[in-house]
C-alpha cells in the first residue's frame, strides 16, 4: 500500500492503518507500506505510518525514499524500516547488487533527515497553491470527475473508457501530456494521472491546455469513453 497515494493523492487516515496492521497480526499475513511522499501531506490529512502503531514491528514493513519529501531525486537514497530478520535480509542482497552509497550522498542524507522542517513546510505551501490550481481546472471542465488531491502532488480526474485513447488525443490535439490511468492496474482504466510539479505560467499553461484539449475531444472518443 502507498500513502499519500501515487496516482489518486489520497492519504489514509489512522483508523484505516490500524485496520491494516490489526489484519496483518489476525492473518500473519505482511503489509509492505510504500511511503515515498510521506511529508507530502495536505493539512487537516496527516500521514501515519503502519511501522509507527505495531511495537515491535512483526509484519510490516516500511520502504522510505529522500526523493520526494526531501526533492532528492537523482540521489537514489533510501531506507527500509523492518523486523531485524527481514532487515538483515534485505541488506544481504541490497549489498551485492548496488553496493553502498557514496560519501557525499551519505552526508546529503544526514543533512535532510535532521535538518529544519521548514523546506518542507515551503514545499508544501507551493504545492498546494499548485494542487488548487490543477484541481479547479479539472472540476470545471463537463464530463470530468475529480477529488481534491489529500497528498502526493497527482490529480487522478476520471474522464471514462479508455485512458491511453485520450492521452493520445491530449498530446495531439492540445501538445499536453498526462499519464493514462491504466498504467497503474485495471482499476485504474477511465482515469489520467495529472502531474503538478510544473510551475507558475508552465502550470497555467498546461492547464489551459488540458481544458481545451478535454472539452474539444469528438463525439465518437467522448462516446467511447462514456461506455466504460
Amino acid at each position: 500500500m502507498n500513502s499519500p497515494n501515487n496516482p489518486t493523492g489520497v492519504v489514509y487516515p489512522a483508523d484505516t492503518m490500524r485496520m491494516l496492521v490489526r489484519l496483518t497480526e489476525e492473518y500473519g499475513c505482511w503489509l509492505v507500506s510504500d511511503e515515498a511522499y510521506e511529508h507530502l501531506a495536505f493539512p487537516p490529512n496527516q500521514h501515519v505510518s503502519p511501522c509507527s502503531l505495531q511495537r515491535p514491528l512483526r509484519h510490516v514493513v516500511g520502504i522510505f525514499t529522500l526523493s520526494k519529501s526531501y526533492a532528492m531525486t537523482g540521489w537514489r537514497a533510501g531506507y527500509v524500516v523492518a523486523p531485524e530478520e527481514v532487515a538483515e535480509a534485505v541488506c544481504l542482497v541490497q549489498e551485492h547488487q548496488l553496493g553502498s552509497l557514496n560519501a557525499p550522498t551519505q552526508h546529503a542524507t544526514l543533512a535532510a533527515l535532521t535538518g529544519l522542517r521548514s523546506e518542507i513546510d515551503a514545499m508544501m505551501t507551493e504545492y498546494r497553491a499548485r494542487r488548487d490550481i490543477v484541481h479547479d481546472t479539472l472540476a470545471d471542465i463537463d464530463g470530468v470527475q475529480v477529488v481534491e488531491p489529500q497528498g502526493s502532488f497527482y490529480a487522478f480526474p476520471r474522464t471514462g473508457g479508455s485512458s491511453t485513447d485520450v492521452v493520445r488525443w491530449l498530446a495531439e490535439y492540445a501538445g499536453v501530456l498526462v499519464m493514462p490511468g491504466s498504467c497503474f492496474g485495471p482499476g485504474g482504466e477511465g482515469h489520467l494521472r495529472v502531474s503538478y510539479c510544473g510551475q507558475g505560467e508552465r502550470l497555467q499553461k498546461g492547464c489551459a491546455r488540458l481544458r481545451a484539449g478535454l472539452n474539444a475531444m469528438p463525439e465518437q472518443l467522448r462516446r467511447f469513453t462514456s461506455s466504460a
